[in-house]
């Protein structure tokens, strides 16, 4: 006997939830393992000089510790209680210079780790809606619909694992806002746009830079550009308001 369009379309959605929930799997073992990498990993330390691989000072370590979070030699200078010849001599050093790259790429991955956190809430506000959670039936998806739905919780596995791989495809997007007015339309949008060309926040970084530039002060390495990039909007202008206001 032939199959009916309505069982059709119920099979259809039953062989699409298995491959939806063995991505998930994939996807979770993964993102697991990139999660305990953070916490273990002497690397993403946020510590100045985790395993004291340069025997660095107090007072060096002190610094790296203010300008990483000001992100301002002189103001850094201050709470150290040194002039400001010696921060940008300390500053400028071999080992000081790597441990302020190496924290601004863990501080990135962390802004990473928040952004796939998003990621979760959207994943689990579509999951709720295959699954019929606490939705009325007079406002249940449809068969079709769902499946619909189990596709956008594919690509959005897809989208998580070609992150994890290279962060900027999803750093390059604005997901915390997407997550405060949650709705398949704009999570739609979301992994249909390609990704922007330029980071949202560049004109920041080169705002910062030209102003250390006439301030005769070393521009933002590559990481620190990156880690302002990858701040929402809010947090990378008070950064920047704080060192020349």
């Amino acid at each position: 006997m032939a199959r009916t369009p309505v069982k059709k379309k119920q099979q259809e959605l039953a062989a699409q939830e298995r491959a939806l929930q063995i991505a998930q799997d994939n996807v979770n073992q993964i993102e697991l393992a990139y999660k305990q990498e953070l916490e273990t990993n002497p690397d993403f330390s946020l510590v100045v000089d985790p395993l004291n691989k340069y025997n660095l000072p107090v007072t060096t370590k002190e610094f790296v510790r203010h300008y990483i979070e000001h992100r301002n030699i002189a103001t850094a200078a201050v709470f150290c209680h040194i002039e400001n010849d010696e921060a940008l001599e300390i500053f400028t050093s071999f080992p000081v210079q790597q441990e302020i790259r190496r924290i601004s790429r863990a501080l990135y991955h962390r802004q990473f780790s928040k952004k796939m956190m998003s990621l979760n809430e959207i994943g689990g506000y579509l999951t709720s809606l295959i699954e019929d959670s606490e939705i009325p039936a007079a406002d249940r998806l449809s068969t079709r619909d769902k499946l619909a739905v189990i596709r956008m919780l594919i690509e959005l596995n897809q989208m998580k694992l070609a992150s994890m791989g290279d962060p900027s495809v999803l750093m390059m997007r604005d997901v915390n806002i997407l997550v405060k007015d949650l709705s398949v339309g704009a999570i739609k949008a979301l992994l249909e746009q390609s990704k922007p060309s330029t980071p949202p926040n560049r004109d920041i970084v080169t705002a910062t830079n030209t102003m250390r530039i006439q301030n005769s002060e070393p521009v933002l390495t590559p990481e620190e550009a990156a880690y302002i990039e990858s701040l929402p909007a809010d947090e990378a202008l008070a950064l920047l308001n704080e060192q020349y206001k």
